[in-house]
């Protein structure tokens, strides 16, 4: 995560407010998910803030894996992929049902395979996601 991007943000957002303009609350952003992400459509986490890309981002050969951090609990967030996957034309595994704490699942489209992977941190605060986007 670049916190100097998000020290630099909150830094503004008080000065403005300050200045008797107010401020809007920092939401996350999808920017920063890599072109190989965005170009296939794969959903893009709302209430998620993108902390990893990994160490490649061009080749579907080498895979993409990205890692996301979010406050949300992890039945909301399974809820959401399942759901972006399924209306892409992805194939999706017998339904799995998350718990509080974890969910995995694997779907599957033409030569590809989106896997993801989602935990809720042993603090219980925050919720990490890991995606694995690769050509078999």
């Amino acid at each position: 995560m670049d916190f100097r991007r998000i020290l630099v943000q909150l830094s503004s957002c008080l000065a403005i407010g300050l200045l008797g303009l107010g401020c809007a609350a920092a939401q996350p952003s999808p920017q920063g998910y890599p072109a190989l992400y965005t170009s296939a459509n794969l959903p893009q986490y709302p209430n998620a803030l993108l902390t990893d890309t990994g160490r490649q981002t061009t080749s579907l050969r080498d895979g993409l894996k990205l890692q996301l951090e979010s406050t949300d609990p992890v039945p909301t967030i399974a809820a959401f992929y399942e759901e972006k996957i399924k209306q892409l034309g992805w194939t999706v595994p017998p339904q799995r049902v998350p718990t509080t704490t974890q969910y995995v699942s694997t779907y599957t489209k033409d030569d590809r395979y989106f896997q993801v992977m989602i935990v809720r941190t042993q603090d219980s605060v925050s919720t990490r996601i890991t995606i694995s986007y690769a050509q078999k």
